[in-house]
Order: structure tokens, then sequence, then C-alpha cells
């Protein structure tokens, strides 16, 4: 079974005295007694308590061919044309680069006060290897691991870490965004970062450490070629962590402001009453039984998804020892003071436990060992 030693599960008086930390560093407001359930409500509930310049932006629907672009009022509309560009791309139904180009001057005219210019197709000749097109839809860095794995598997001379470090410096700094400012195919070790595992914090303290790449949450990777690290949580906490995650509003607590359907199924439910409502659970919040799939949500997924039949190659972090073995574990790559591992994004517990929450422990006992017996 992938568990790490037991140190005990937290209590609430554990997460009353996180969030009392919280409070006096200033790091999140306190609660606000009144949940705004729209947009339009929001937006009445302000401007009657200060001038409001405009209205809530539009939603906009361009019809293109068989598909819709569709902007929501929330959405970043170049964040939102990258997306859609790239999905028909996935599909075989690329965009010119023009066509993208007009989107964005209806977009513009439809949404007044927001203008922007998707970047420009760049390619990128790296001496003596070829040369790498990175679309206006496209990320320079998954361009450039798609290039450098591409001239591997046809034997073709492949890019140098130092070629392709300077080609991605050269791409982010043509005027067009980079999201991503590391570039994973030449990564000396890897994490694997199974949701509500620590990895968000694992990727801040190893923003500056290029020889140490964090996946994205559907990512894997087996320890064959290279160093392999996975983060294991106690699965009952973690199933807690990720209900209370959801339930408060995700990651930047903004799903209580768009309607997200977990969000809004977990509000007002007790642990007892989450664990006795499996189908809601698969209905609203993707658990689907916490089968080991895509399908089922990061956050809820079982660990044996990114393990697999690597276990015997893959080195292990114990959540409730974190920073120590994290600290081991980076030892070769990066100095200790550089890479400080932060306590990121907290989720309280306490609103979801209940004033007992020891009553709830027997049921999550018997529920992990139902679903996560792995």
């Amino acid at each position: 079974a992938l568990r790490c030693p037991s140190r005990g599960r937290r209590t609430q008086s554990d997460e009353s005295k996180d969030e009392q930390e919280r409070y006096s560093r200033g790091r999140v407001a306190r609660p606000a007694g009144t949940v705004i359930a729209s947009m339009d409500t929001m937006m009445e509930w302000f401007c009657e308590r200060r001038e409001c310049a405009r209205a809530v932006a539009p939603r906009i629907e361009i019809p293109v061919g068989d598909d819709v672009f569709d902007v929501a009022p929330w959405d970043d509309p170049l964040d939102a044309l990258k997306a859609f560009s790239k999905n028909l791309s996935k599909a075989n139904r690329s965009l010119s680069d023009d066509r993208v180009a007009r989107l964005a001057r209806e977009v513009c005219q439809a949404r007044s006060g927001w203008c922007a210019t998707p970047p420009r197709a760049l390619t990128i000749e790296i001496k003596d290897v070829g040369e790498a097109t990175c679309r206006p839809w496209e990320e320079p860095a998954e361009i450039l691991d798609d290039f450098y794995m591409s001239q591997r598997k046809e034997g073709k001379r492949a890019p140098t870490p130092a070629q392709l470090k300077s080609s991605l410096e050269l791409m982010c700094s043509s005027g067009r965004g980079c999201l991503r400012k590391k570039i994973k195919t030449t990564a000396k070790a890897l994490f694997m970062h199974p949701g509500k595992t620590a990895g968000r914090a694992i990727g801040d303290a190893l923003r500056n450490a290029p020889d140490v790449f964090v996946l994205g949450h559907d990512d894997r990777c087996d320890g064959a070629e290279k160093p392999c690290h996975v983060v294991l949580r106690d699965p009952a906490d973690r199933f807690v962590s990720a209900l209370s995650f959801k339930r408060q509003g995700g990651e930047f607590r903004n799903e209580r402001l768009l309607g997200n359907a977990c969000h809004g199924w977990l509000m007002n439910r007790t642990l007892d009453q989450v664990l006795a409502d499996v189908s809601g659970l698969n209905s609203y919040c993707e658990f689907f039984d916490a089968a080991p799939s895509m399908d089922t949500h990061c956050i809820f997924r079982p660990v044996s998804w990114w393990v697999g039949a690597a276990e015997r190659s893959l080195n292990f972090l114990c959540f409730d020892a974190l920073s120590d073995d994290f600290e081991e574990a980076v030892a070769p790559y990066c100095d200790a003071p550089a890479c400080a591992l932060a306590k990121r994004n907290p989720s309280n517990h306490s609103a979801l436990l209940g004033r007992a929450p020891e009553t709830s422990s027997a049921a999550l006992d018997a529920f992990v060992s139902s679903h996560y017996a792995d």
C-alpha cells in the first residue's frame, strides 16, 4: 500500500491555529457575512456603495465554422482565444494567423475597453539543428519540448540544454507572454503533481531551479531516465483537503463567483453529508468513485494513477515530513535557502468538519478504505 508512517490525523484545533496564523499574517481576508449569488447581484451590491464606471463585460459568442468561440464575462479574451485555437489545432482544424487576428478584433469591437493583439507566429533557427515554429496559440516551452523529442525520435541532432534555454529566452522576449519559463525535456529531475499534495508550493520553491521540473496534474514520469518524485499524503486528510478546497472556491477562491457546480453542491454540506452521498460527488465534483482515470478530478484521483507500475523506481516524499524530505530530494539541484518550501494555499477544514469532527472519523475511515484501498 502507498502509505507514509502515520503521525496522527489533523484535528479541528490544528486547522483553527492555521487559520489564525493566516489572519495574523494578513494573507486572507476575514470571511464576509453575505454570499453574493450572481455577478449582477454583486455589481448591484458594489455600485450601491461606490461609483461604477462600467457594467459587467458581456458574454461573446462568435460562430467559427461548426464551432462557437465563447468568451464568458470572467474570461480573459486573449487566453480564451488561445485555448479555442489550440483545441481546433488538436482536432486538425487549425485557424490561420489572419483568422485568429480577426477573431481578436471582433472581440475588441464587442467588448468595449478590451483590445489585445494575439502574438504572431514565430520561427526560431537553432544552429546546426533546425527550425522550431510557435503559432499564436502555442506555448513556446511546449513547442521546444516537442521539437527536442521529435528530433530524438527521428534520430536527428537534438538541441542542447543551452540552446533550448537561449531559444526560450528569445521567444519570451519577442513580445509574447510565456506562461512557462522552464524546459521539461532537459530537466535532471521531475516531480509529479497529484492534486492536494503541495504541488504548487513545490513549484513555487523550484521556480528558479532549472534542473527540476514539476509536471502538470495529468502528466506522469516513471523514474526510468531521470529521478521522479511524488508526495504521499494520508488519503483521508487529502480527501478532506480536496473537499475544503472546492468548498472554499478553488485555487483563487473564484469558483464561488463563477457558478462552479462542485462548489455549489458542497456549500452548507458537512463531511457526514458528503460521505453519505457518493452519487452527488460523482455528479457534481467529478469524483467518479475515485477511479484511477484522467476523468476523475485530479484532487480526488488516487495516487495509484500517477504511480502505476513504477512504484519501485519512484522517489516518495511524505506530506507530514515534507520540509525535510523535500530539502533532501532537491539538494543535488538547488541550495536549501534558494529552494525553501513555503506553506501555500492552505485550506480551512473547520466549516466542513463541523463542531465535532471526531464523530465523522469512523465514516471517513470506512469511506477511504472503500475508495482509496491502494
